[in-house]
């Protein structure tokens, strides 16, 4: 696997290219590009908190609806085998982090075992999966009296309309689709308020005008917009 480092949603990622795809790649100073070994199996996350070194709050998950190149627009927490290397991994981590928020992503390969492919020293999607409780809040302030789980399963509204509308007609994931719309919560609309669903529309209206704009994909749109605007730009 190819991508440009610090890429962001997938842009650009080449997987399992041919070697004419790979004369494209023209790296420089200021373009660096990383190979990674393709690994095979279920892509996963965690998101996890340290205070002196110490985990205090803990979230593993997979996103059963997805973008392509991996972007999630869905969540629900892994089955305990399956968290269970993840949680060892964030134990571990947080010796060396001391203090804040942190999160990787991993693929299980078919023999159970996780294979690590990033980190962020920041908040990801993982965040959702404690459903706004107070709870994180102590976690991360080290007032918790004991581990903090993040086991909620949500997805993002306007995206599940968009995205994975088209995407279970087109794979018959009806079934599946109605599910998560009735079983899981919509993160953005959190609360009933209007204000945060109307900014996603604005936001997404914006993004998609600046990829046709372009002739670029909304995942790049964003992405260019993180390179320009800074972290605070598309998260």
């Amino acid at each position: 696997m190819f991508k440009p480092e610090y890429s962001r949603f997938g842009a650009e990622i080449l997987i399992g290219p041919s070697a004419s795809q790979l004369t494209q790649i023209s790296p420089a100073e200021d373009r660096v590009w990383v190979a990674q070994d393709r690994i095979v199996g279920e892509e996963v996350c965690f998101h996890a908190v340290a205070v002196n070194g110490v985990l205090t709050a803990f979230a593993a998950y997979g996103s059963p609806w997805r973008r392509p190149g991996g972007v999630g627009y869905a969540f629900e927490s892994l089955a305990e085998v399956a968290a269970a290397p993840l949680f060892e991994a964030a134990q571990r981590l947080a010796g060396f982090v001391r203090d804040g928020q942190f999160a990787c992503d991993a693929i299980i390969d078919a023999d159970g075992r996780p294979w690590m492919i990033e980190c962020n020293p920041r908040g990801t999607s993982g965040l959702h999966l404690f459903g706004g409780r107070s709870e994180l809040a102590l976690a991360m302030t080290g007032q918790a009296d004991r581990l903090v789980r993040g086991r909620e399963r949500g997805h993002l509204g306007l995206a599940m309309w968009l995205y994975g509308l088209p995407e279970a007609i087109k794979q018959r994931r009806m079934a599946s689709w109605s599910r998560e719309r009735r079983e899981g919560q919509d993160v953005i609309a959190r609360g009933g308020g209007a204000a945060p669903v109307l900014g996603a529309l604005i936001d997404s209206a914006v993004f998609s005008m600046r990829a046709a704009r372009t002739g670029c994909s909304l995942e790049q749109a964003m992405t260019r917009d993180i390179e320009w605007n800074g972290p605070g730009g598309a998260q």
